[in-house]
């Protein structure tokens, strides 16, 4: 998050993120309460973000299916040739 890993912090100023097509992520410039140092976030609904999570779940649980699928297709090739 920010260099400092001090917890608190206040909002300097806050708008719609550019990148977003939706205006539902939002761009804000904080500053930390206890050394003043300065950072941004970009933050999007909670609903978004456990979509992203969910996709990246599935992603690894495929790459995941597909590597085992090829180890054991390696297995069989390698019983193959010892025959």
């Amino acid at each position: 998050m920010n260099e400092c890993d001090h917890l608190s912090s206040k909002v300097i100023d806050s708008r719609p993120a550019e990148s977003d097509q939706d205006n539902q992520a939002v761009w804000r410039r904080r500053e930390c309460l206890e050394c003043k140092q300065r950072y941004n976030t970009w933050e999007i609904p909670e609903t978004e973000y456990r979509d992203y999570l969910d996709s990246k779940r599935t992603l690894a649980s495929m790459l995941n299916g597909l590597t085992a699928i090829l180890t054991q297709a390696g297995r069989l090739e390698e019983s193959d040739q010892e025959s």
